[in-house]
């Protein structure tokens, strides 16, 4: 009898994980979020670590709410996102130039 068919194993992402701390007014990215300005959040301030990984978790906000959904940065954008720093990204790893960053950098 012939061995089972084994399916190919997924392919490990190349990225390390984030074990980087992002400091308050930090431009970030979200791994589930679109990888485009629109989609950056702002450090806003820390939160209690996470209870399954430990992890410090980060208070986040949509640098660009108007540009969502509604359902994403809520109508007027004030809408704070809480997320373990396992899940944040550097946007410069997707090709976000130092321009775009200085822009939203500079909207407050």
């Amino acid at each position: 009898m012939a061995a089972p068919e084994v399916s190919p194993a997924k392919p490990a992402d190349p990225r390390e994980p984030n074990t980087r701390v992002w400091p308050k007014g930090a431009l970030v990215l979200h791994e589930a979020d679109g990888k485009e300005a629109d989609c950056l959040l702002r450090v806003i301030g820390k939160a209690k670590a996470c209870q399954y990984t430990g992890l410090p978790v980060l208070r986040l906000r949509y640098v660009y709410p108007e540009r969502l959904p509604i359902g994403f940065g809520g109508k007027n954008g004030r809408r704070v996102i809480f997320a373990s720093i396992d899940k944040l990204l550097d946007p410069t790893l997707f090709g976000l130039s130092e321009f775009a960053l200085a822009a939203a950098g500079a909207r407050q």
